[in-house]
């Protein structure tokens, strides 16, 4: 995601395909066909990171340290207390923040088991966010393990039709640049379009 955002503007070949990356939509478009095709290679990713390292090291990104480390460096464990100090809600997001539904069974109750032990530690609530949390990053072998850990209640990150406890809607708003497309997403406005819309279908 950082390399698409800040590689300079031009055209690149990444796992054999060409992107033109002069816009903020045309960046986007890459992002999520590299991603669909991470997917579908049994998320063999590392060989896409090694291709974007020799084409411009990741170092080299038009982007500052200060922001980077604000975008995409995670919280320090004395971050997380000052949140919790201030108030905030804090819970799991896994040990890896991997896909979880591309995980072996093994591996998958592992990082539950894992993250779980901190619930009344680092997190001082029992909630949970599935890392990426799409349909296809949370299989039912992962809301099962979710509802058999310490765990009471989980988050997707897009809206669910026919939510459960381990399975609630997030309203996901980081690629909105409008402060009415924000606006719109948290009234409901924008959902409650998109069920009429379905309606009619």
């Amino acid at each position: 995601m950082g390399w698409i955002a800040y590689v300079a503007p031009g055209e690149y070949s990444i796992a054999g395909q060409t992107y033109d990356l002069h816009s903020q939509s045309s960046r986007h478009n890459a992002y999520d066909t590299i991603i669909d095709s991470i997917y579908e290679n049994n998320y063999n990713y590392s060989s896409i990171i090694e291709q974007l390292e020799v084409i411009c090291p990741f170092e080299q990104l038009n982007i500052s340290e200060e922001y980077a480390n604000l975008r995409f460096r995670g919280l320090t464990h004395d971050e997380v207390l000052q949140f919790k100090k201030n108030g905030h809600k804090i819970g799991g997001h896994s040990v890896n923040h991997d896909i979880l539904s591309l995980f072996p069974p093994e591996k998958l109750k592992e990082d539950f088991q894992q993250c779980e032990t901190q619930i009344n530690k680092l997190f001082n609530c029992s909630l949970y966010a599935y890392p990426f949390g799409h349909q296809r990053d949370v299989s039912a072998e992962c809301v099962s393990e979710c509802a058999a850990s310490g765990f009471s209640a989980a988050v997707m990150n897009e809206y669910v039709t026919e939510e459960t406890p381990y399975t609630l809607s997030r309203i996901n708003i980081s690629r909105y640049t409008s402060r009415y497309e924000i606006e719109a997403e948290l009234s409901g406005f924008k959902q409650w379009l998109r069920n009429i819309i379905r309606w009619k279908k």
